[in-house]
């Protein structure tokens, strides 16, 4: 994922920087192509910059997390079809997994809420 991330980040860095720098093309674009509006635009720049400021702490972290636990030997025939459950208290207690879990936890409800609240309340969606 932090690969894919990085990769994000660049694009939408170059996006912008190119938006900035080619602001009266772009208006002269917008002129001759009426369904392409400002608004869209934005929105979707907004995505990216969403994307790059939320996606990329949370990659870094999956990746601390990956390369900081060690490997468990894989046992093919020990304890395959058993789920074990953690209390609360003992999760909790490490700050690391706690971050951890919460981030998976949490992280699909944000983006989702992000992404309605940039399209979701748009006039194309209210009509």
């Amino acid at each position: 994922p932090f690969v894919l991330v990085l990769m994000s980040s660049i694009y939408c860095l170059f996006s912008l920087r190119t938006f900035a720098a080619r602001h009266a093309a772009f208006a002269q674009l917008m002129s001759t192509h009426p369904a392409l509006t400002p608004d869209r635009y934005l929105r979707l720049s907004a995505l990216a910059l969403t994307d790059l400021m939320l996606s990329t702490p949370l990659a870094a972290s999956i990746y601390h997390n990956t390369v900081a636990s060690p490997i468990s030997p894989w046992i093919s025939y020990f304890d395959y079809g058993r789920i074990e459950q953690a209390l609360h208290v003992l999760w909790a207690a490490d700050t690391k997994s706690r971050v951890a879990i919460e981030l998976v936890r949490w992280a699909p409800p944000m983006y989702t809420l992000v992404f309605f609240a940039l399209f979701g309340f748009a006039e194309e969606a209210r009509r």
